[in-house]
């Protein structure tokens, strides 16, 4: 299945859906760095959008651990994680994991394994939890996003965005 499918799929369960959006990355690695760009393009999307009134966009760079009280509070119903991971895929290949699928797969360069993360998120808040891992091309420290990673961001954005809207939050 495509990204898009998967995602209206996982956005589709449920009723009165509330979406946190959090993208996690490290603006020093390249590459690392893309959930928090495809946040950064969704929010520009957004702006004005009365249609995303119950969609939480968070950036939470290296500590996503640090933003669970903000996704608590915001009550979610689904939470979508966005971060680089290592999938054995083409650079910008992008994956929607879900929460069986997300300890074999290498997620960036963080201290917290996210499979953790994920599962603290989805028992303190009851909320269905997935990942959008998107294969990164380089990761190293000091090097600058990929082209391919920039354009994924624009693609996943995008997808992501239109999701929502087709799921009618």
């Amino acid at each position: 299945m495509l990204l898009k499918d998967d995602l209206q799929l996982f956005l589709g369960e449920g009723d009165g859906r509330r979406i946190a959006v959090v993208g996690i990355g490290n603006p020093m690695r390249g590459d690392d760095n893309v959930g928090m760009l495809v946040v950064d393009l969704i929010k520009k999307k957004e702006k004005g959008n009365i249609l995303l009134k119950n969609v939480l966009l968070i950036k939470t760079g290296l500590i996503p651990e640090n933003f669970t009280s903000k996704i608590r509070r915001f009550d979610p119903t689904h939470v979508l994680i966005i971060d680089a991971a290592q999938m054995g895929e083409e650079p910008g290949e992008a994956k929607l994991l879900s929460m069986e699928t997300i300890e074999g797969v290498f997620i960036s360069t963080h201290n917290l394994p996210l499979s953790l993360l994920a599962e603290f998120i989805e028992r303190t808040t009851g909320a269905k939890v997935a990942v959008i891992g998107v294969q990164p091309k380089e990761t190293e420290f000091g090097t600058r996003m990929s082209i391919a990673l920039k354009e994924a961001a624009q693609r996943i954005s995008k997808i992501i965005y239109e999701a929502i809207i087709d799921t009618n939050l």
